[in-house]
């Protein structure tokens, strides 16, 4: 439930860092991108949650690819 919020508000952050880019955008010689005003109000992983995202990542992959493996692979020629 606390990752929804936070996933809410990191769109609500890059859909208003959008709006502001682009009318800042028309006034400045240089382009100011969405993403760098954003960047102040997106939540910064710690080394602890890449670890788990990553470690789900490859858990993942390595079932999908046993499933894959033992499936017959005739079916997949005819």
């Amino acid at each position: 439930m606390i990752e929804g919020c936070q996933a809410r508000r990191e769109d609500k952050a890059f859909a208003v860092s959008w709006y502001v880019s682009n009318l800042m955008n028309i006034h400045l010689k240089r382009n100011v991108q969405a993403k760098e005003l954003a960047k102040p109000f997106l939540h910064e992983k710690t080394a602890g949650e890449i670890q788990q995202e990553k470690e789900a990542f490859l858990a993942s992959f390595k079932r999908q690819r046993e499933e894959a493996e033992d499936g017959d692979s005739s079916e997949h020629f005819d």
